[in-house]
């Protein structure tokens, strides 16, 4: 059987959390793998989008900044300049 090396901190969550249920750490390791794997990414690895959803979640972010712009005061106004952002520091 091939063995990986984990920090001795994450075999110790592993361990906890298999006690825990009463199950090995392959067993409770085995169906989040299959969840991985299911999804389409790897571990740590986001999953490409293509051209056209890519756009689709942009427009959908945009639409949700819009709403929220909406439910600020028109008189709000934000100052995002150097001497604001470091005013009072000691400069």
């Amino acid at each position: 059987m091939p063995t990986i090396t984990v920090p001795d901190a994450t075999y110790q969550r592993l361990a906890t959390v298999a006690r825990r249920s009463n199950r090995s750490i392959e067993e409770l390791l085995d169906p989040a793998l299959d969840e991985i794997i299911s999804a389409g990414a790897e571990p740590g690895v986001g999953r490409m989008l293509n051209h056209e959803e890519w756009l689709r979640r942009l427009e959908e972010w945009q639409v949700l900044v819009r709403n929220r712009a909406a439910t600020q005061p028109a008189t709000l106004r934000v100052d995002d300049s150097r001497e604001a952002i470091y005013e009072g520091c000691g400069e």
